[in-house]
């Protein structure tokens, strides 16, 4: 793969990517050509979103059934004060298309049922889990692990945070916490989310082209 790969208005946008030796022209490419599904676009959501589109990941799939508040805008950065009232899915949209033109978005205004999860995440190179409940959290981790397909997880509650990158190469980490825990809300994002955005572009350029 050569840089005439990328057109020049995408070799001077990606630039500072192309230049490290991890990446190159064809890790752009890669970038450009795979696909991330990100499953909740609030607190975590949000930065991912923005980050992921301005890195270049070809296609993102939005999920999110929740409409913006004016209380979420001081941590939920793709949203802005016109925003509110509307789903957060539609406004992320909006928001990475206006970011990247490049970026085909293909956003969902529902709460992933468990009988649609598997279908869902086969369409997609890498999933982002954003979400702040545990039995989403569990649905997504048997889809992916069932379909084959890298999770991403991020959560933080307070001053404290986590990330990890779930492959499906591994075991399945569900028998890790065999008792499925309470559907209460779960820790999830207050500071610091751009965290969770970090492994998605690497699981993407390593994920095998389908």
């Amino acid at each position: 793969m050569s840089d005439l790969s990328l057109d020049a208005t995408q070799l001077d946008r990606y630039s500072r990517h192309i230049i490290l030796d991890d990446v190159g022209p064809e890790g752009q490419k890669r970038l450009l050509e795979g696909s991330a599904l990100v499953v909740g676009a609030g607190g975590l959501g949000a930065p991912v979103i923005q980050y992921l589109a301005a890195a270049g990941v070809g296609r993102l799939g939005i999920v999110d059934d929740d409409v913006v508040e004016r209380s979420n805008l001081q941590r939920q950065v793709i949203h802005r004060d016109a925003d509110v009232g509307r789903p957060k899915a539609e406004s992320a949209e909006e928001f990475v298309t206006n970011l990247n033109p490049d970026i085909e978005v293909e956003a969902l205004e529902a709460r992933i049922a468990p009988e649609e999860a598997r279908e869902l995440v086969a369409d997609y190179d890498v999933v982002v889990d954003c979400t702040d409940n545990f039995p989403t959290r569990y649905m997504l981790n048997d889809a992916c692990q069932i379909e084959g397909v890298p999770l991403c997880h991020g959560a933080i509650y307070k001053f404290e945070g986590q990330i990890t990158t779930l492959s499906p190469m591994g075991p399945a980490t569900a028998v890790c916490s065999p008792r499925r825990p309470s559907p209460a809300p779960c820790p999830t994002v207050r500071r610091r989310a751009s965290w969770a955005c970090s492994p998605a572009p690497s699981a993407v350029c390593r994920r095998p082209r389908r």
